[in-house]
């Protein structure tokens, strides 16, 4: 009789699985072009969320814009009184203090500056590297698509040397010369940072034509070689990461440290007050762990407690490192809004639209109790996460025919594995090392009923 009958299943949440024997337990598409639902944490299959990619650093920009509020750096300032005491490196007055001023920028930025400057060029670059330049001369002018290029390249903190320029900049003919900081760049034009020779600070949106023919103005001096050069600080992408933004669908989830599945993040004591903590535990499933993810308008999520109703909260809107994450009644604020970034390798991050910052484990500690807080993108795995889909048990899930391997939650390491490659009626399968054999794959198909085989 038994080979009259259809072998049939139905796919259920991840903590039912195969009649809940191995908990946890999710699907691995091996075909290609296959469904990718992947190995996520306890709870269910992993969505695999659509990617638009942005090319600003959120953190640099974050990192910048606080800059701009400090004494002395404020739009409109005179640069020179308040950067440092006593005055930095033999600052005399508030004149003629371009390149004081951009160095002063950059230590803050990167903790370090270049130092020297001679016309268009940097003497001695340090720790920043030419992106490249462009050279005018009396016979040859850098072309107004060659200087957009260049610019397009720039990122948030970079540095703009050149020679040029309107007359109104101190120094006289041949020394015109300027040093600047860009702040950012679109696809119209750039916005510069920088002190004026009026010396006071300012913050000034060119278009791409009236930096080419007002800012840079080349033809001012046509006896003397003059150009443009533009540098970049050398470790920016470990100082301040990109950030891929995703679109997730909205649902409920469970959030796992990147390298421990075991431990999710929780609400202390299950508690459904405002203002209560927000930490890492071990991994339960329980309602003070599933949260519930909603796309806003500008992109960002609303991140709810399921048990309490509660919202991640970033403590009273601060921004410095170590600011807690804590739950609260949602008033739809910035910092209770986070963008949800690719982290790679099947992992997120999650930055606050408030700080620019990125949700953190302390320490990276794994242990029951280890606090949620906000601290500057660094890459590392503290600011990683796996996000789990839940689903209730018993509700039924689709995954398309193909062949997957079926790894554990608990241990992505380990799969189900026929034993010894039996072929036999009643041959028994294990959990085992993924070793990617035959024997550890298994061909799923569907029927008209939502049963596979």
């Amino acid at each position: 009789m038994h080979g009259l009958l259809r072998k049939s299943f139905v796919v259920l949440a991840s903590v039912v699985l195969l009649a809940g024997l191995f908990p946890g337990v999710l699907f691995a598409a091996s075909d290609s072009g296959a469904s990718k639902l992947v190995a996520g944490g306890a709870g269910g299959l992993v969505a695999q969320p659509s990617v638009s990619v942005q090319s600003a650093s959120a953190s640099a920009t974050a990192k910048f814009n606080a800059i701009k509020t400090q004494t002395g750096f404020r739009p409109g300032a005179c640069g020179w009184h308040s950067w440092d005491s006593p005055r930095p490196w033999g600052w005399t007055d508030c004149g003629a203090g371009c390149w004081y001023f951009a160095a002063n920028v950059c230590s803050r930025m990167f903790g370090c500056y270049p130092s020297g400057i001679s016309g268009y060029m940097l003497t001695n670059p340090g720790n920043f590297n030419k992106v490249g330049q462009l050279v005018d001369t009396k016979t040859a002018n850098p072309s107004y698509s060659g200087v957009q290029d260049l610019m397009k390249k720039a990122y948030p903190g970079d540095v703009i040397q050149f020679r040029g320029g309107p007359s109104g900049y101190a120094g006289t003919a041949p020394y015109r010369q300027h040093t600047a900081i860009v702040e950012s760049v679109d696809g119209n034009g750039v916005r510069i940072y920088q002190h004026t020779d009026k010396a006071h600070v300012t913050s000034t949106y060119y278009s791409w034509s009236s930096f080419y023919n007002s800012y840079l103005d080349f033809d001012v001096m046509t006896s003397w070689n003059k150009g443009i050069t533009l540098y970049h600080y050398k470790d920016y992408a470990a100082k301040y990461p990109e950030f891929v933004p995703m679109t997730i669908a909205d649902g409920v989830y469970t959030i796992h440290a990147s390298n421990n599945n075991s431990m999710a993040f929780d609400i202390s004591g299950g508690s459904t007050a405002t203002g209560a903590n927000v930490q890492l535990w071990d991994s339960n499933l329980s309602g003070a762990q599933q949260f519930r993810f909603t796309r806003q308008g500008d992109g960002s999520y609303i991140i709810a407690n399921v048990k309490s109703g509660c919202v991640f909260d970033v403590w009273n809107g601060a921004s410095a490192n170590g600011t807690n994450i804590q739950q609260w009644g949602i008033h739809y604020g910035d910092n209770q809004r986070f963008y949800v970034e690719d982290g790679g390798s099947g992992l997120v991050r999650l930055r606050s639209k408030s700080a620019g910052k990125y949700i953190d484990v302390r320490g990276n500690l794994m242990a029951r109790g280890t606090n949620i807080q906000l601290w500057e993108g660094n890459g590392s795995t503290a600011q990683k996460f796996r996000l789990a889909a839940y689903r209730e048990a018993g509700s039924v899930t689709s995954v398309a025919d193909g062949v997957y391997s079926i790894k554990s939650a608990g241990n992505t390491g380990l799969v189900l594995d026929v034993e010894y490659w039996s072929k036999s009626d009643r041959g028994n399968v294990s959990l085992y090392q993924n070793l990617n054999h035959g024997n550890q794959q298994f061909r799923f198909r569907k029927f008209a009923d939502g049963t596979y085989s």
